[in-house]
């Protein structure tokens, strides 16, 4: 089966990112507790001290810590339909639209939290989607996370552990992504699209001769 791949962060929402969106809202309503933000930087540290310290950041969810699920879910759900719609690449929503109509099934990746991604991933029409997955108790987030974070080397791990149950056929497939972090994956799958790269991805798109398409 032919799927079409997608990162989100960066790539259908060029230049920011779910998340940021996400937490530039709850800070400016004053819902983001600074017993969070403290905890924030400090399971950071505990996580990776020394090195990726990036991927360390991206999957530290702690500012989410005890925030409850229901009403977190719809917080989110708004927030999707009144601000991060707009910031989606039109090209990049085209792009969705003629794969779609060429066959292709749709799955979206992000490391944002599963409440973010999926409503958008219901607005595109979207087949599938893999996004991180926040521990749960007594109804409300721990801050940690449940199983793999799709970022780096996890996005890869992610798909081949779903390759057998979404039937991906890697050589007849294509995934879009945006970052150096997002290689990895990319070499699964039979094309390989980089979307607004940087300087580093530019040359690492080029020596794997994928092509590249910058989307606004």
């Amino acid at each position: 089966m032919r799927w079409a791949v997608f990162d989100i962060d960066g790539t259908l929402i060029p230049h920011t990112s779910t998340e940021k969106i996400f937490l530039k809202c709850l800070l400016f309503n004053g819902l983001l507790p600074l017993r969070n933000i403290w905890l924030f930087f400090l399971y950071a540290l505990k996580m990776n001290p020394w090195k990726n310290r990036t991927a360390a950041f991206k999957a530290n969810k702690m500012y989410l810590k005890d925030f409850p699920v229901q009403a977190t879910r719809r917080f989110a759900a708004r927030l999707i339909k009144q601000q991060v719609l707009s910031h989606l690449s039109v090209q990049g929503v085209a792009t969705v639209r003629e794969k779609r109509e060429a066959g292709y099934r749709i799955l979206f990746l992000s490391g944002a939290p599963n409440f973010l991604v999926e409503p958008l991933a219901r607005y595109l029409n979207a087949d599938f989607y893999l996004a991180s997955t926040l521990e749960v108790r007594r109804k409300r987030f721990t801050g940690r996370l449940e199983g793999r974070h799709p970022y780096g080397e996890g996005k890869t791990h992610l798909l081949l552990e779903q390759a057998v149950s979404l039937g991906i056929d890697f050589p007849a497939s294509v995934a879009y992504a945006n970052h150096r972090s997002d290689a990895d994956h990319l070499a699964l799958f039979g094309t390989a699209v980089a979307v607004n790269p940087d300087r580093v991805f530019e040359k690492i798109s080029a020596a794997r001769n994928w092509p590249v398409v910058y989307w606004d």
